[in-house]
C-alpha cells in the first residue's frame, strides 16, 4: 500500500448534498444582492437629484470677509492680554477690521459660516464710525 496513489472516493449521496448546498449558496447571494439593489433604491430614492451642499463663497459682488482672532491688553496691573474677535471685510472697493462686541459674537459667526453677504454683517457692526460711511449711514 506504501508508494500508491490513493484516490478518495465520494459516495453520490454525498455528491448529491455538495451540489444542493452550492445551489443554495448561488441563490442567497443572488437573493442577498437583489435585496441590496431594494434597499439601495429605498434609501436614495428612485430618481437623485444633486444635493445643494452649502456655499463655501459668497457670490461674486456681495463681499468678501473673514473673522479673525486678536489680542487686547486689559486695564489690569498684570496687563494680561484678553482674546478678542475681529471681522475683517472688503465691500465696495473699501476694506475694513472692526472689533466684533461679545453679545455679538455668535450671530456673527453663525452668518459668516452660512456666508451670507458681507452688507448684512456690517448693518449688525455699525457701531463702528467707518463701518457706518461704508453704508452712507452718516
Amino acid at each position: 500500500m506504501l508508494g500508491k496513489n490513493i484516490s478518495l472516493s465520494i459516495s453520490p449521496s454525498t455528491q448529491l448534498e455538495s451540489e444542493n448546498q452550492t445551489q443554495e449558496a448561488k441563490s442567497s447571494l443572488l437573493n442577498n444582492s437583489n435585496t441590496q439593489v431594494s434597499d439601495n433604491e429605498q434609501v436614495l430614492g428612485g430618481n437623485i437629484l444633486p444635493s445643494n451642499s452649502p456655499s463655501t463663497h459668497r457670490k461674486h459682488g456681495e463681499g468678501s470677509g473673514n473673522l479673525s482672532w486678536g489680542y487686547a491688553n486689559a486695564n489690569s496691573t498684570k496687563k494680561k492680554p484678553t482674546k478678542q474677535l475681529y471681522f475683517e471685510w472688503e465691500y465696495g472697493g473699501k476694506r475694513g477690521k472692526t472689533y466684533v462686541r461679545s453679545h455679538l459674537k455668535e450671530q456673527v459667526i453663525s452668518m459668516n459660516e452660512a456666508k451670507v453677504p458681507v452688507i448684512q454683517i456690517l448693518k449688525i457692526l455699525t457701531y463702528n464710525p467707518k463701518v457706518a460711511r461704508t453704508l452712507d449711514l452718516n
